[in-house]
């Protein structure tokens, strides 16, 4: 009999939840109209269905609902939040210098991004970051110069789950009147937020990282001091108040939208059951290999509540994943014509690419259970040394 599988890589992505599921059925058989129809009952529900999630999402943040445009994930909300307010000063201002502060380790949809602005004639700098994968603000503040125009700084990393200081670096942005991005896909239904009161200008965050559907995603952007003004990438039938032009995912929207929804009705004990199961994984791999090593901050209130990044003992050897029977993790190393290439994050806390062959990354989500974590346990110690 096969053992059940048990997956642990909720950071990469999550399932939908049933009753998101059943959300978004109607409007992908019987609801099926454009909402830029506005002459006919199926324009009209679509239309309503949009403005239901829009709220539904800027509850959860704390925002006002106008502040939410749907795009279609977290990487064209990051290449918007980018490329949006480069396009707005150069058509503003021509011939104006722009310098953009970021950092080694954010997601590669900001990486690439700034790299191919520099292509362009952006000045970037990207700062460093120390042990436990979090940015200095004083050094931060260091890099700001007098053509500053933003700072994108992601709130949870992705892969060692540290949490950077947003309102200190808000803080400073705001003082020197230069817009303060970040990437929060991974804070979003993690983190208590009220966007309200917290120094972000601009938030990208996408549905299938909180139990919604993929390809559907937010970008925030404040409308009250200050107000955010950048370009739309998208031209054409100037949908979505002329910011995202094209015929919104009704489906993914209300998806989006109900995922919100659940996470804001439930989300002191599901950060709860994230904390219990962390805490109980993590005792019981290093009861079974007590030299592993964490990555991030050690304090796990410090911490994503889903997230562990291990590098683990020298004489277990790499390709650990492949290695644990019936567990869906994720690696901290590619290989690549037969060399070994350690993540950017990784290599940006000090691991060697050794070293991050041996490190796996374990997040756990909602559907896991306390007797998924004592199997999993189970299954790291049939792991065998290499010898």
């Amino acid at each position: 009999m096969t053992s059940p599988s048990i997956y642990l890589d909720y950071n990469s992505s999550t399932p939908v939840d049933p009753k998101v599921l059943d959300s978004m059925l109607s409007f992908l058989k019987d609801d099926f109209g454009n909402p830029s129809s506005q002459g006919h009952p199926w324009g009209w529900a679509a239309d309503k269905a949009v403005n239901i999630a829009r709220t539904q999402v800027a509850s959860l943040l704390g925002c006002d609902n106008k502040e939410i445009t749907f795009t279609s994930g977290a990487t064209e909300s990051n290449n918007w939040a980018l490329f949006g307010l480069i396009h707005h000063i150069q058509r503003k201002s021509p011939g104006q210098k722009i310098h953009i502060i970021s950092s080694q380790v954010e997601h590669n949809s900001i990486l690439n991004g700034l790299k191919y602005a520099q292509e362009l004639g952006i000045e970037v700098d990207f700062l460093p970051v120390n042990k436990d994968g979090v940015i200095d603000p004083a050094e931060l503040q260091l890099k700001i110069k007098p053509h500053t125009r933003l700072i994108s700084i992601m709130w949870v990393n992705n892969e060692i789950g540290s949490i950077n200081d947003v309102v200190a670096i808000g803080t400073l942005a705001r003082s020197e009147k230069i817009y303060f991005h970040t990437d929060g896909t991974q804070a979003v239904g993690k983190l208590p937020m009220n966007l309200r009161e917290l120094p972000i200008d601009i938030l990208s965050f996408s549905g299938h990282k909180i139990y919604g559907p993929k390809g559907v995603g937010v970008l925030y952007k404040r409308r009250k001091d200050p107000f955010v003004d950048i370009d739309p990438l998208f031209l054409g039938g100037g949908q979505e108040g002329g910011q995202r032009s094209g015929t919104l995912n009704v489906p993914g929207i209300v998806g989006i939208g109900k995922a919100c929804e659940i996470i804001s009705q439930h989300f002191g004990e599901e950060m709860k059951h994230y904390r219990n199961l962390l805490n109980q994984l993590l005792a019981g791999l290093k009861a079974v290999y007590p030299d592993i090593k964490l990555n991030g901050p050690a304090d796990l209130e410090q911490r994503s509540p889903i997230n562990l990044s291990i590098t683990f003992p020298e004489r277990l050897g790499a390709d650990l994943s492949l290695r644990i029977p019936g567990v869906g993790v994720s690696t901290g190393s590619a290989c690549s014509t037969g060399k070994i290439s350690a993540s950017h994050v990784l290599k940006g806390i000090g691991l060697t690419p050794e070293e991050s062959a041996r490190t796996l990354r374990l997040s756990v989500g909602r559907y896991t259970t306390s007797d998924d974590i004592k199997t999993t346990i189970e299954r790291f110690k049939s792991i065998r040394p290499i010898t």
